[in-house]
């Protein structure tokens, strides 16, 4: 799959990045589709909670591309 290809050849990086990206996207959209569809005055109370863990996914997201940018260095 080209989404996880680098140069051709398969890349942890590109892989592990384009996970974490995708999970968080899903998430954001879970989470966009039940305040759209069941407002909730609880729900809209946690939203920062939420907020605070979709930029925990996407910092998660940044180290692994780093992490994993090592990774092919040495292979």
């Amino acid at each position: 799959m080209r989404l996880f290809e680098k140069n051709g050849r398969f890349s942890k990086t590109a892989f592990w990045f384009s996970l974490f990206m995708a999970l968080a996207f899903a998430f954001s959209l879970a989470v966009s589709a039940r305040v759209a569809l069941l407002p909730d005055d609880l729900f809209a109370e946690v939203a920062a909670s939420i907020t605070g863990l979709l930029a925990g996914l996407t910092s998660m997201a940044a180290m692994i591309y780093s992490w994993g940018k090592k990774l092919d260095r040495k292979s």
